[in-house]
């Protein structure tokens, strides 16, 4: 009975003990498993954020500058990566830009948070386009996780295939232990017990050593069944040598215990050769890390770039196993993508140094221009019809430059280096220019043209008047083109909302011939038209898309609704400020200055400029005005001159042979004594040149050419304290109204003149000859001077359209 307890029990310790070994085994393997697991998915996931973030990085400047083909390369390049699935770019609206492979999700918007979603076995990301602090589009892109996932299911097969083994070993183990121990113990406390009772003749048939064989053998025999019924280190070998990435083993004092053979293959080594080597000859990262970007040496120095993972060996003291991905590829299409980023870089540098210097060159000539034409205007002597020509001049110089600035405007739009400008306004005299300027056009296609101010509308706020006056203008001149019966509209408010922010709201409605659902995606892009555009063929497509990046700069919006057949209504809205009453802006008298009031001496100003031409106007400008005058043809000549004679003002220009007007200005400043000269910078881009640097030179002030007489003027008085004496200039003949063209047509006037002369006329409208058209109305009789002089005050603004109308009218 009592050797039967004694069975038992032992057999029950044998049992809870094969049952907690079991247990304990069967966690470690698990935690292990589920390490290694988490460190698998973990590497796919920072793998594929950051090739999202790098081709988000290059998309931006692409998608600004409008470079599908080159974005479309771009992305083309990531398919080097082996779990690469697909990309895609959109823009703002959603629609793709540029894509490789088939996407496998919804389009996404921009302005969103960066997301991270798995779809079928495909991590897909989605992150915002962002360049110089604008958001361009989204892009999406889906990299596999077969790799991750083949991987994790190697190690949960390996894992469950372990823990099941395991365990019917350790059951098989502890039946065969309590068999072949529970025996021998019982034969032993037998003959134990005969010599307890004085049974000396009982032998124990260990033959000196039998017993203590016996169990050696029971021990030998487990050992040898575990380590036959255990996975053979031969099988693990196989997995590890069979990796793709490298794996090293290092012991606490830094020496490699193992290495596969992707490790000495990576690093040019001879199989098994770097077993028992410090670690430091092949890497640096010696301590347990979370995933790092690190460097491996081979074995003749070259540095490999490789993705480092590093994981304690707590079971086996302070050792390191050390994952090692190869990062040579993807370095190579990381390379490749800022080969590509610098070439677009470079190209738009490019396209900026040449804007810039044709910006000079162009503005050069044009300051001539409309320099002698302001001074040949102040002549009282002129005759009407050579005024009425440099009118002329003056305005188709004012026509090209306000193209050219359109121009620069749509580049520094594209480089992100445009700016709102606050300056104090008023409402209604926006609202009575706007009015004036096309009610005329909108009368000779035979529409209404409102417009309607709100009630409690706020005359006087600050805002950037030029951009909202583009803005507004390209909003009716579209209605007006697209528009052949009925009327436009336009709504404009200013007044405060919910928030106390005050907002301008202007809606523009017309009853034209509408925007398909499919063409309203695309509107607002750079050299887009709908197809009713495209019939007329009218304008650029920019003038849209310049309104937007407008109203964006601004702090607002536009959006358009429209339906086919009966019209479209646009809404613009920006934020402004208030003006307090006293701040109120009061349009300029229209006077011109004719001389420096008696008592004051003539300043002394040094004209410094390398044209003659500039040079000479400005000369006789300020001489005709009374200041002294003298001129300087280029820095050098300018710094000597300011020592000599010693001017109040100098106006400097800054592009010049010898000495720029930089170097000058900075030499001028260093070399005075006692009172310093007022130095006005004069330049002939546009192109937003460094102010910062221009003023700390030590000018005083920068003026962009062409300068007008009054600006100039203005801006000297201001500096030097002058006053001056002015003439009031007789008011300009005005335009005549609509129906007395209308009236003066109605007069027989062309049933006078020659079919062909009303044909040659179209002609000339159609091809933009204004040449042509002044003939045609310089050979109208004199009998009908009144409808020559309504046609060609027409002609002058440009009114083509209204010439074109008058005409059908009037001819049917």
């Amino acid at each position: 009975m009592r050797l039967r307890l004694l069975s038992r029990s032992i057999r029950t310790k044998f049992l809870a003990v094969g049952l907690l070994a079991v247990l304990a085994l069967g966690l470690a393997e698990l935690f292990e498993t589920s390490s290694v697991q988490r460190l698998l998915r973990d590497q796919s996931r920072t793998h594929a954020v950051n090739i999202a973030k790098q081709a988000a990085f290059i998309a931006g400047p692409l998608i600004a500058f409008d470079s599908k083909s080159e974005l479309g390369k771009a992305l083309d390049l990531l398919r080097t990566d082996p779990d690469f699935a697909y990309a895609q770019v959109t823009d703002n609206s959603g629609k793709p830009l540029a894509a490789v492979g088939r996407v496998d999700a919804d389009p996404c918007a921009a302005g969103r948070e960066p997301t991270i979603s798995n779809h079928g076995g495909v991590l897909h990301i989605s992150m915002p386009v962002v360049d110089s602090g604008v958001t361009w589009g989204c892009l999406q892109i889906g990299m596999s996780q077969d790799s991750a996932e083949r991987d994790v299911g190697v190690m949960k097969t390996i894992a469950v295939g372990a823990s099941l083994l395991t365990v019917l070993t350790m059951v098989l183990a502890g039946v065969y232990l309590s068999r072949s121990i529970v025996s021998p113990m019982v034969r032993l406390a037998n003959v134990a017990g005969r010599i307890g009772r004085g049974e000396w003749n009982a032998t124990i048939d260990v033959h000196g050593r039998d017993e203590v064989g016996a169990l050696a053998d029971s021990f030998r025999t487990m050992v040898d069944e575990l380590r036959r019924t255990t996975v053979s280190k031969t099988y693990v070998d196989d997995i590890v040598q069979s990796m793709a990435d490298s794996l090293v083993v290092v012991d606490s004092r830094g020496t490699i215990l193992m290495a596969n053979h992707a490790t000495h293959t990576l690093l040019d080594y001879d199989q098994g050769t770097l077993v028992g080597e410090p670690i430091q000859r092949i890497t640096a990262v010696t301590e347990a890390a979370s995933v790092i970007e690190s460097e491996y040496i081979a074995r003749d120095g070259r540095r490999i770039p490789v993705l480092v993972s590093t994981t304690a060996m707590r079971s086996e003291g302070n050792d390191l196993i050390c994952l090692a991905q190869d990062l040579r590829e993807r370095k190579r299409a990381e390379d490749e993508l800022h080969v590509a980023k610098k070439k677009a870089e470079d190209a738009n540098h490019a396209k900026s140094a040449f804007l810039a210097n044709m910006s000079h060159e162009i503005r050069t000539p044009l300051n001539a221009v409309l320099g002698y034409t302001q001074l040949m205007l102040r002549d009282p002597a002129l005759e009407k019809l050579g005024r009425d020509y440099l009118n002329i001049i003056s305005r188709s110089g004012e026509h090209l430059l306000a193209l050219l600035n359109d121009l620069l405007d749509m580049s520094k739009m594209e480089a992100g280096g445009m700016s709102a400008k606050v300056e104090p306004f008023d409402v209604a005299q926006l609202v009575a220019d706007l009015s004036a300027m096309f009610a005329l056009r909108a009368s000779s296609k035979g529409l209404r043209f409102d417009v309607v101010e709100a009630p409690g509308t706020v005359r006087n706020v600050a805002g950037d008047q030029g951009k909202i006056r583009q803005v507004l203008i390209n909003l009716l001149g579209n209605a007006l083109k697209f528009t052949d019966r009925g009327r436009v509209k336009l709504e404009l408010a200013v007044s405060p909302r919910n928030d106390g922010q005050l907002w301008l709201s202007a809606r523009v409605e017309d009853t034209g011939v509408g925007i398909a659902a499919s063409e309203q995606s695309q509107l607002f892009q750079p050299f887009t038209q709908t197809q009713s555009g495209m019939s007329l063929q009218a304008g650029t497509g920019l003038g849209l898309a310049i309104s937007a990046q407008y109203a964006r700069l601004m702090g607002g919006r536009i959006t358009m609704s429209s339906e086919v057949g009966k019209g479209t209504t646009c809404v613009f809205e920006i934020p402004v400020q208030p003006l307090d009453p006293a701040s109120a802006v009061r349009p300029a008298p229209n006077r011109s200055v004719v001389g420096i009031l008696p008592g004051s001496t003539a300043p002394r100003v040094l004209i410094v400029d390398d044209e003659p031409d500039n040079r000479g106007w400005l000369n006789l400008l300020l001489t005709a005005v009374g200041f002294e005058v003298r001129e300087a043809e280029n820095g050098e000549a300018a710094v000597r001159e300011c020592d000599r004679w010693r001017p109040q003002l100098v106006l400097m220009d800054l592009r010049m042979p010898v000495m720029d007007g930089l170097e000058a200005t900075r030499r001028i400043r260093k070399n005075s004594s006692g009172t310093e000269p007022v130095i006005l910078a004069l330049t002939a881009s546009a192109m937003d040149e460094d102010r910062h640097s221009v003023l700390q030179a030590g000018a005083d002030e920068l003026i962009v050419k062409p300068c007008r007489e009054g600006d100039l003027l203005e801006k000297i008085r201001a500096h030097l304290g002058l006053a001056y004496k002015y003439a009031d200039l007789a008011p300009e003949p005005e335009l005549m109204s609509m129906d007395d063209a209308e009236r003066s047509l109605k007069a027989d006037a062309l049933d006078n003149l020659p079919v062909e002369w009303a044909d040659g006329m179209r002609r000339a409208i159609f091809n933009g000859d204004k040449d042509r058209v002044n003939e045609l109305i310089a050979n109208i009789p004199q009998r009908d001077a009144e409808f020559a002089r309504a046609l060609q005050r027409l002609a002058d603004r440009y009114e083509y359209d209204a010439l074109t109308e008058l005409l059908d009218r009037a001819r049917p």
